[in-house]
């Protein structure tokens, strides 16, 4: 079983540093929300940010709150961990396709040792977020309740 989270201002890991471009997603997540920038001319979502639509080539972007809930579209299952994650190795990294349109990775986390049968590709999962820094609040999937 996988080890719980450590105590928030214990993480060691890489700590990620906001951008222009990025700040409004890392503020959204310490809100316990899913923000992402959305084009103004033709509706696309866009991730990862930037400043202009890839679909229209379109500067007219704003962030807009985003569905938490997508499906699993890669995965795969980490045993020699990142720093700061050691106490978690096992982890699944996946990349779901997200309800609203895009692919995002983050961690899975299956609540328990993940295994190639209990990961799967389509599964349904939810974005929660988990506070690792008092400046820094990750994303993170979990399995929805069946």
């Amino acid at each position: 079983m996988n080890t719980p989270a450590p105590a928030a201002g214990s993480y060691t890991g890489y700590v990620p540093k906001p951008t222009p471009e990025t700040a409004p997603f890392w503020q959204g997540c310490r809100d316990g929300k899913l923000v992402m920038p959305r084009c103004k001319s033709c509706g696309s979502w866009i991730w990862f940010p930037r400043p202009f639509c890839p679909a229209c080539e379109s500067w007219d972007i704003e962030w807009q709150g985003a569905a938490t809930g997508g499906a699993v579209h890669s995965f795969t299952i980490v045993h020699r961990p990142a720093p700061g994650w050691e106490a978690r190795a096992p982890y699944v990294l996946a990349v779901v396709e997200m309800d609203a349109g895009p692919r995002i990775s983050a961690v899975l986390d299956m609540g328990v040792a993940p295994t190639p049968e209990n990961v799967r590709v389509g599964m349904r999962v939810r974005m929660d977020f988990e506070v690792m820094t008092p400046e820094v609040t990750f994303p993170m999937f979990h399995p929805e309740a069946a």
